[in-house]
């Protein structure tokens, strides 16, 4: 993953190998994302993810 100027502002952009059933490269998939909307989502799902959200149903309040 890396972070660029892109054209658009700021974005981070990842590429990663496609393989065929033996293992071989077949083929690159790369997709970019503007950090505004990576920034977005992560304050939004940061405290699901961390476990501190409504959905928390593991353990009952102290």
């Amino acid at each position: 993953m890396e972070s660029v100027d892109g054209p658009l502002g700021r974005e981070v952009q990842a590429t990663v190998p496609v393989r065929n059933a033996g293992s071989e490269v077949v083929a690159l998939v790369s997709a970019g994302m503007k950090v505004e909307n990576v920034e977005s989502q992560l304050t939004r799902q940061l405290p699901i993810i961390l476990g501190a959200g409504p959905e928390r149903s593991c353990c009952p309040p102290v």
